[in-house]
């Protein structure tokens, strides 16, 4: 079965490897075909995080380069995701523009944290998501507050958002409270929470299987045990494909 992973962090050189243990092996991007092979995944789809630079405008541009060149080297297996700033709006505007003149539809996973603003629901971001969604995009977003989370979802009503990380049993149900409520949110698997027994059937009996879709974190997290951890769950055929690819097919086009 095809295996796409809607979430993960590529990197070009070992100094931008956001994975917190590392080794020899992990000098340069070849690691990571070789990694997602054993793991049996064979899409992956995100945004570089230049961890050497500050956060702020050349750190957007220089992940969405890096993003759109290493589509061109590997157009069959990665699916890039760009970044946005809502310090710098106009400079979005224009990297999702680029980005969509190219046949990009994901912008993401985002993370305020990570991009030096405070969240998703202030004016600058909406205006730059509002744009990104008229052009028919999906954004893939890091778990921040209930609030922020639920503001987005309210202002953005026809963008497909996907947040990522069910986390502990009480973010779990904050999030399938927020599925119910809002038609446009999804979720991924990444990061904590798969590794609760049941976990993903008990997200398909409340939310169904279409808003579902897998992702792993990589390099942050082990891609093999996010792939086990979905085929150990007890789930009909159907479920599983739609989990696996064709929801994410679905959210990008494919």
């Amino acid at each position: 079965m095809r295996i796409i992973d809607f979430h993960t962090h590529p990197f070009i050189t070992g100094e931008d490897n956001i994975k917190r243990f590392k080794e020899a092996e992990d000098n340069d991007c070849r690691i990571i075909w070789e990694d997602m092979d054993r793991a049996g995944i064979d899409v992956i789809c995100g945004v570089f995080l230049p961890r050497t630079m500050k956060p702020g405008l050349e750190a957007m541009l220089v992940a969405n380069s890096q993003a759109l060149q290493f589509h061109k080297e590997n157009p069959e297996r990665y699916i890039p995701g760009i970044q946005i700033n809502p310090n710098f709006i106009k400079e979005s505007c224009e990297e999702v523009e680029k980005a969509h003149a190219e046949g990009v539809t994901l912008i993401g996973e985002i993370n305020p944290v990570r991009m030096g603003y405070e969240k998703y629901s202030e004016k600058g971001c909406v205006e730059i998501l509002e744009y990104a969604a008229s052009l028919g995009m999906t954004v893939s977003c890091h778990s921040t507050t209930d609030g922020d989370m639920n503001a987005l979802a309210e202002a953005l009503p026809h963008m497909p958002i996907v947040n990522a990380h069910p986390n502990e049993y009480a973010a779990l149900e904050a999030h399938i409270r927020r599925m119910k409520k809002y038609e446009n949110v999804h979720l991924d698997l990444s990061g904590t929470g798969l590794f609760r027994w049941g976990l993903l059937r008990h997200l398909i009996n409340e939310v169904g299987k279409d808003r579902i879709v897998f992702g792993t974190d990589y390099p942050v997290c082990n891609p093999a045990m996010y792939v086990s951890g979905v085929w150990y769950e007890k789930l009909t055929d159907d479920e599983y494909e739609a989990v696996f690819h064709k929801n994410a097919e679905r959210l990008l086009g494919l």
